[in-house]
C-alpha cells in the first residue's frame, strides 16, 4: 500500500506541476499576443436623451447625472470614442428610462486598476472635485454610479478573499465621497450599480488556451460570488446592486462573441457594452420600479 500510495503522489505532483508549467506559458503567450490598447479617446463627459447622444449640456435640477467608474472598461480601452464604449452606451440606455430628461454622464476610469487602486488613486480625485465644489457652493449629486471592476483581480489571479476586502473597502470609501452623510432620504443616495465579471474564458483571446480558459473561468465564477455576497452585504448601508452578467437570449459561439469585441480580443467593443448597458438598465429599472 505504501508503494501504491507513493506512486499516486508522485503522479499528482507530477500532473500538477505540468499544469502549473502549461498556465504560466499559457500566460505569456496571452500578454505577448494580447495588444495594449488605448483609452478611449476624446471627451469624458457627455448628455444623453430619450436614447441619443445630444449636445452636452449643464445640468439642472431635474437632470440625472451618472458615474462610470473604474477600470479599463470603464475608460472605454479598444473604443473609437467614449459614445461607443461603456459608458456612452450605458447612458444611452439608461436614458430610455429618464423620460425626457437630460441624462449626464462623466468617466473617472483607469485601465490596468483594481478595487485597491480606484480606491487610493481615482476616490481621491472625487474627493478633491467635492471640496472645489463646496468652496464655490456648488452641489452635484450623482443619481447612479455604474463600476466596472474586478477583471485585473482575475488577473492577477487574487485570492477572493483579498478582493472581498478591497471591494468593500473601495465602496464603502466611494459611498462617503457621493452622499450627503447627514441625508437619511435612501431615494437621496447615489445607486451604485457594480457589474460582475464577463465571460472572460470565451474571450477570442483566452478562449483557445488550455487550461488557462478553464482556470479564468473558474476564477470568474468565484470573483462573481464575491461581487454578489459583497453588494447584497451592503445594499441597505450603500445602496449597492450587483449586475451579473446574464447569456439569456445571447449568442455565445466563439464567432459571434469575437464580433463583439474590441482588436485585441479582451475588452469589449460597442455590440458588447450595448449588451451590458441593457442588462445595466434592466436592473435599474427593476429597482426603481418606476420611470423617473
Amino acid at each position: 500500500m505504501s508503494t501504491l500510495f507513493q506512486r499516486i503522489i508522485k503522479n499528482s505532483i507530477k500532473i500538477v506541476a505540468f499544469s502549473a508549467i502549461t498556465i504560466a506559458v499559457e500566460v505569456a503567450i496571452l500578454a505577448y499576443r494580447t495588444p495594449k490598447l488605448p483609452e478611449a479617446p476624446g471627451k469624458r463627459t457627455g448628455t444623453c436623451k430619450n436614447n441619443k447622444h445630444i449636445k452636452e449640456v449643464r445640468k439642472d435640477k431635474a437632470d440625472m447625472l451618472l458615474l462610470i467608474f473604474g477600470d479599463s472598461v470603464a475608460a472605454g480601452v479598444g473604443c473609437e470614442n467614449n459614445q461607443v464604449g461603456f459608458a456612452g452606451c450605458v447612458a444611452k440606455e439608461l436614458s430610455n428610462v429618464c423620460i425626457n430628461k437630460n441624462l449626464n454622464w462623466k468617466i473617472l476610469g483607469k485601465s490596468g486598476y483594481t478595487a485597491k487602486d480606484c480606491e487610493e488613486k481615482l476616490i481621491p480625485i472625487l474627493e478633491r472635485r467635492k471640496q472645489k465644489n463646496i468652496e464655490k457652493n456648488i452641489t452635484i449629486k450623482y443619481d447612479i454610479c455604474v463600476i466596472s471592476i474586478g477583471v485585473n483581480h482575475v488577473l492577477s489571479f487574487h485570492s477572493p478573499s483579498t478582493y472581498e476586502i478591497e471591494l468593500t473597502n473601495m465602496l464603502k470609501t466611494l459611498y462617503n465621497v457621493l452622499n450627503n452623510n447627514n441625508d437619511d432620504d435612501d431615494t437621496k443616495k447615489t445607486l451604485i450599480l457594480v457589474n460582475a465579471m464577463p465571460p472572460m474564458e470565451k474571450f477570442p483571446q483566452i478562449s483557445y488556451l488550455k487550461p488557462l480558459n478553464l482556470l479564468v473561468g473558474y476564477y470568474v465564477k468565484l470573483m462573481t460570488n464575491v461581487t454578489k455576497k459583497v453588494c447584497m452585504a451592503n445594499e441597505k448601508e450603500l445602496n449597492t446592486i450587483c449586475v451579473e452578467w446574464s447569456e439569456t437570449g445571447i449568442d455565445t459561439s466563439t464567432e459571434s462573441i469575437k464580433k463583439m469585441m474590441a482588436l485585441d480580443g479582451f475588452h469589449p467593443a460597442q455590440p458588447a457594452n450595448e449588451i451590458m448597458a441593457t442588462q445595466i438598465t434592466e436592473i435599474y429599472k427593476s429597482r426603481i420600479g418606476r420611470n423617473v
